[in-house]
């Protein structure tokens, strides 16, 4: 008689996007310069966008700040893209993610996180299968 497979705990592993390694390191160098000109910055901060604020507010650092959740770095894995929220000078933060080599959406909307990943011609190219 055959033996059933007995059922694994192990959490499959599932490799991170190709562009996150590079759109990390893009936005870290960002984070530097906007670090030069007052702002906090955080990387996998907290769980969610709420619990954030609230950790920035109780701090007392939440004026200027830009910073991505751990619900966007797992974004970010997966798809080689995120959203960072964000306090300060929209346009500023803007100008700085852009010389850092990031894409950047924004409306220009003081309640609209940036969705940062790599330029379309710097993507890696990831073949799909039928």
């Amino acid at each position: 008689m055959a033996r059933k497979p007995r059922a694994s705990n192990c959490k499959r592993y599932t490799a991170p996007h190709p562009d996150a390694l590079e759109v990390k390191a893009r936005i870290q160098a960002a984070y530097k310069m906007l670090r030069k000109d007052g702002y906090t910055t955080r990387s996998n901060f907290q769980c969610c966008q709420s619990c954030a604020w609230s950790e920035l507010a109780h701090e007392d650092k939440n004026e200027r700040v830009v910073f991505y959740h751990k619900q966007d770095a797992e974004t970010l894995e997966k798809y080689g893209r995120t959203h960072l929220a964000w306090a300060g000078v929209g346009h500023a933060i803007l100008f700085v993610l852009k010389d850092a080599g990031l894409d950047v959406e924004w409306d220009g909307g003081d309640d609209q996180r940036f969705c940062v990943s790599l330029p379309v011609h710097e993507k890696v190219l990831t073949p799909t299968f039928p």
